[in-house]
């Protein structure tokens, strides 16, 4: 069974600042109890308070940063398998930036790196190329990061059996409005096509790495199945896990929750004719589950609740 329209992966770096990213990670989405580790680590990535923005792009926590004076540092984190049927896409989403030249890079990776699809950025000129299969020098056709800039890279990849697979990548895109992919390359849209009938059908870690000396930021990584997923405040469906009565107290625990908006939960103790909703609480999600408390609202502990997003 494959899911449709779901966002798979999200790490938006809610930690504490200045810790080093070895060994951090939440387990909401696909991560499982997988934490992010370091593969080489010459340097480190460390969190930092503020995070990145970008527009309306909702974020949540801090960001990674790395200021490389050696050899840099890479970094991978697990997910539990996403597979992949012909024709199928993925798309990712991340922040970047670039505060002195640096090479980068950001991929999605099959079993032990067999495969990878992502982007690459060079420290020569700061400009990002788009990558399909394990050395491949990456497209032709760039566009440029530049330095000290807070930049939205989006990405769509389709797999395809005994064909060329497909790679789009953008810088910047409106956020309001879905890219058309393929066509011809252009000074913020990368396409990218490469035939790899090898390369496996699953995707299972995200690998970041910083490679030359040098220094950046990354924040707000979304890996998702729609577009919508990887730009839009829409996490997933929120749903309530538990519900525990205590008295006069509804203890809930809710999960799946819209990250950075504002989530709402209404009770009415009675569904005879039209039901009339009372706001019981509000609250802005900062992860992919929130436990918290509601007192005072149970009338003859029989009482209805639903969950409400502000997007």
């Amino acid at each position: 069974m494959r899911a449709s329209g779901e966002i798979l992966v999200y790490e938006g770096f809610d930690y504490s600042s200045g810790a080093s990213l070895n060994t951090l990670g939440w387990e909401g989405f696909r991560w499982g109890t997988n934490r992010w580790s370091q593969l080489y680590a010459a340097s480190d990535w460390k969190v930092f308070p503020s995070g990145l923005q970008f527009g309306t792009l909702p974020v949540t926590g801090g960001g990674i940063r790395e200021t490389n004076l050696t050899q840099g540092a890479d970094y991978q984190r697990l997910f539990d398998p996403y597979y992949l049927v012909d024709g199928q896409s993925l798309w990712f989403s991340f922040l970047i930036r670039v505060t002195q030249g640096t090479s980068w890079s950001v991929h999605l990776s099959s079993s032990n790196n067999a495969s990878k699809i992502g982007v690459e950025g060079s420290y020569v000129d700061y400009e990002l190329h788009a990558r399909i299969g394990v050395g491949d020098n990456g497209s032709t056709n760039t566009f440029t990061v530049g330095q000290n800039q807070t930049r939205l890279i989006v990405g769509r990849y389709t797999y395809h059996v005994g064909a060329n697979e497909e790679l789009d990548v953008w810088l910047d895109p409106n956020l309001s409005t879905e890219p058309i992919s393929g066509g011809l390359s252009s000074g913020n849209h990368i396409v990218y096509t490469k035939e790899l009938t090898a390369d496996p059908d699953r995707r299972d870690r995200l690998l970041i790495s910083s490679r030359s000396i040098g220094a950046l930021e990354l924040d707000e990584f979304r890996v998702g199945t729609t577009w919508s997923n990887v730009v839009s405040r829409v996490i997933d469906t929120p749903i309530i896990k538990s519900l525990v009565l205590a008295n006069d107290a509804i203890h809930l625990s809710v999960e799946r929750l819209t990250i950075g908006a504002t989530n709402h939960v209404e009770a009415t103790a009675s569904l005879t004719g039209q039901p009339s909703w009372e706001s019981l609480a509000t609250f802005v999600s900062v992860a992919s589950t929130t436990n918290f408390s509601l007192t005072g609202v149970a009338t003859n502990n029989r009482i209805f609740l639903r969950l409400r997003c502000l997007k």
